[in-house]
């Protein structure tokens, strides 16, 4: 092994993701071994990139969300329903433009609480599954069709923004890490 794969394997050991043994350093990962021990696949591209989020920022916006969802669920109002997609939307464009993170970083701010940089990866992949899930609540509850299906997709959302702040545990994330492993794309620079 050369001197610079050795060092790279090293340093990946300060990276390696919570979800999974995966070290990702520069959008790249060296994927060192499975919790067995079993080796992994090396020439696995990795789509992590080196963009980081606040996840205690995330998780206080995962709040805010879930108190929308609550009203809307409480009210029936497409109101809170439109204000919580077009704000997903706008996350999903650019998180320091939504109204929700912005409240959320200001609000972790005046709480006191400490910056918990995370990977954003997978939270972006979380947020179009989410963003995706709240259009089609969004349609069907304006052409009221299916209100079966939009009550059920409305509780599913609130479980899932309820899971991402009351325990840090974040299902579009596990999500996206279960994709990587059952469809890894090759990497470019092999």
């Amino acid at each position: 092994m050369d001197a610079g794969k050795k060092h790279c394997e090293l340093s990946c050991l300060k990276h390696l993701y919570k979800y999974d043994n995966t070290c990702h350093v520069n959008g790249k990962s060296l994927i060192l071994c499975h919790e067995n021990g079993e080796k992994m696949n090396q020439n696995t591209y990795c789509p992590i990139d080196e963009v980081r989020i606040d996840a205690c920022s995330m998780r206080l916006g995962a709040f805010l969300s879930s108190l929308l969802m609550l009203a809307y669920l409480s009210s029936g109002s497409v109101l809170f329903l439109l204000l919580l997609s077009a704000d997903f939307l706008v996350k999903n464009v650019n998180m320091q433009y939504s109204p929700l993170s912005f409240t959320a970083v200001r609000l972790r701010q005046l709480l006191g609480l400490k910056s918990r940089m995370t990977v954003f990866a997978p939270k972006r992949f979380a947020l179009r599954v989410g963003g995706t899930m709240l259009l089609l609540i969004l349609g069907l509850e304006i052409f009221e069709a299916a209100p079966v299906l939009s009550m059920a997709l409305s509780l599913l959302m609130l479980l899932f923004m309820g899971l991402e702040w009351a325990f840090d545990y974040c299902v579009g994330c596990r999500i996206y890490h279960l994709l990587l492993n059952i469809f890894p794309a090759k990497s470019t620079d092999s």
